[in-house]
């Protein structure tokens, strides 16, 4: 081998990075003076396409309609979140917000981390005003996110609200803006109890709670009641749903008041 062959060989580690190591073939391309080979596709279901054909034989009402491959379907939910609630994420000020940071009591965040770890496994984050309830709700999010998962934050007056103005636009339907709301890998409401259920509301919250109980996807509640209030306040079938998949995580005290009493 020349020198300018062996320079060549040398870089190709460079160039193909773990593609190399897996497949040796790819320095003999080279060597040999062809074009460096594309990468094998990330997924081989659809060879990176994104979707895929129903195997259905023709005159079957599926035959030709494509379907999301599994691989983009999380970017796919992530688009349609950000379009349909990019006002409703989290408030700024709750940016910084981690596991590590919260002030309180240390085996609040201990019980976060863990329950994180449990697949599937919802969550009722209780306490008065100014417990850390939000935030500890948003940092949950955040390491969710950072796992690949998408997820939406939703204040529960707010997403009552953004549901009725789809009645006054042509833009979006209340269904599309339900179905985010019952598709996002991880869901959190926030201050469930703080809003007016109406029997409309009251059959909206049903619906969501109820598509994301069947399809077994994390839901994170945050809220100012107790478990009676809370059963009186959603409904027994909206509650015993909540219930049966969530493990209830009350905060003590007020960070805020504590704060000012050490300023």
């Amino acid at each position: 081998m020349s020198d300018d062959e062996r320079s060549t060989a040398d870089e190709l580690p460079k160039r193909l990075g773990a593609v190399l190591k897996a497949d040796p073939r790819y320095i003999e391309l080279v060597e040999r003076g062809e074009p460096d080979p594309a990468p094998p596709p990330r997924c081989a279901t659809c060879g990176d396409i994104g979707y895929l054909r129903h195997d259905v034989l023709p005159g079957d009402p599926l035959f030709g309609r494509l379907v999301v491959c599994a691989c983009k379907a999380p970017s796919l939910v992530k688009a349609r979140v950000d379009r349909l609630w990019s006002g409703s994420q989290a408030p700024a000020h709750y940016a910084g917000y981690t596991l590590d940071s919260y002030p309180g009591e240390p085996e609040a965040v201990a019980s976060l981390r863990a329950w994180i770890a449990r697949e599937k496994s919802w969550l009722v984050l209780s306490g008065e005003h100014g417990a850390g309830k939000t935030g500890l709700c948003v940092a949950c999010l955040r390491i969710f996110a950072e796992l690949g998962r998408s997820v939406l934050f939703v204040n529960a007056p707010s997403m009552l609200r953004r549901v009725r103005a789809t009645y006054s636009t042509d833009r979006e339907s209340e269904s599309a803006v339900i179905d985010t709301l019952a598709d996002v890998d991880v869901l959190a409401i926030d201050d469930v109890g703080k809003e007016r259920l109406s029997e409309w509301a009251t059959e909206l919250l049903y619906d969501v709670v109820n598509r994301r109980y069947s399809a077994d996807l994390r839901t994170i509640v945050t809220t100012n009641l107790s478990m009676h209030e809370l059963n009186a306040h959603v409904g027994d079938a909206t509650f015993w749903r909540i219930y049966e998949r969530a493990e209830w995580l009350n905060l003590s005290g007020n960070l805020r008041r504590r704060r000012g009493r050490r300023g």
